[in-house]
């Protein structure tokens, strides 16, 4: 299930999140208003919803993306309406207006949740590239959690592919906060769909540069993520450590003998990609159908 996010959508606009590049002239400077320093403009009901979704004044985007979230949560929303709007998820998911961003978020989680897989698919690499890039990003709290959640939803759809190909490519963001991140949210995904469904191949090529990485919070997330591996993996991931340093190895050995060893049970997933979801299936427990939009 996605954070409800109302709270955050009431909040005053913020600083455009350090080193994100806005597409829009009034969030330059950071502040949500003109460059004269003047009140952003109010919402006026104007245009399509899509001409709406790219104002110059934050406000008013903010206004098309609640509208936006609320059509597509709709019960019944018409396939029609996910297809007109994917072009525009990428945009939206790295707005660079922080208090608009929040609420871009929410809709770019109604389109995941609810939309059809083939449209949802075609545009996941480019909207998880714009999570990564802009939500992971942002200083607020309930922002990241939207945007890893939506990430995670997209493996839910069955992309997991391109999700972890962007993933990795945050890996490599100057960003600060966002290489962490990344990481967290590899760890959160093999550990809630396990593998195939989350391709180990590529986090087994990258995991000994992370966990002997320079920068002490990438290091931090490392470890949990190949603790996390090593439960789907086992001896194919100690395969792969031995030319980590002996300290650094040793550490490791300890975290893996401590989730029970080679002799541990196989793990099991507490979330299913829509293709794989066994029937009366609920992440949160339970009978009843899964959460989520027609395959």
């Amino acid at each position: 299930p996605l954070p409800a996010l109302a709270a955050a959508n009431g909040g005053a606009p913020g600083a455009m999140d350090v080193g994100m590049a806005s597409e829009y002239p009034e969030d330059d400077g950071g502040g949500g208003g003109g460059a004269s320093g003047e009140p952003a403009a109010t919402p006026v009901a104007e245009g399509s919803l899509a001409e709406r979704m790219a104002d110059k004044a934050w406000k008013t985007r903010r206004s098309a993306y609640a509208e936006l979230a609320e059509l597509l949560s709709g019960e019944g929303a018409p396939a029609a309406e996910f297809a007109t709007y994917a072009p525009l998820m990428a945009r939206a998911a790295k707005d660079g207006n922080a208090s608009a961003l929040v609420t871009a978020m929410q809709a770019v989680a109604a389109f995941v949740e609810h939309g059809p897989k083939a449209v949802v698919s075609d545009v996941a690499g480019a909207v998880c590239a714009s999570l990564v890039a802009g939500g992971f990003n942002s200083r607020k709290a309930a922002t990241v959690e939207t945007a890893v959640a939506a990430v995670l939803s997209f493996i839910e759809v069955g992309a997991g592919e391109p999700a972890v190909t962007e993933l990795l490519a945050g890996l490599r963001s100057k960003k600060p906060a966002v290489p962490p991140v990344c990481i967290s949210t590899l760890r959160q995904a093999v550990e809630c769909f396990g593998v195939p469904d989350v391709p180990p191949k590529p986090l087994l090529a990258q995991l000994p540069t992370l966990l002997e990485s320079t920068k002490a919070k990438v290091r931090a997330e490392a470890k949990p993520l190949a603790v996390e591996l090593y439960r789907w993996l086992r001896e194919v991931v100690t395969g792969k450590l031995q030319e980590l340093r002996p300290s650094t190895l040793k550490e490791l050995e300890a975290a893996f003998a401590a989730t029970g060893g080679a002799d541990a049970p196989a793990p099991v997933p507490t979330r299913y990609t829509r293709a794989a979801r066994p029937k009366n299936f609920t992440a949160r427990g339970g009978s009843g159908g899964g959460a989520g939009g027609g395959g």
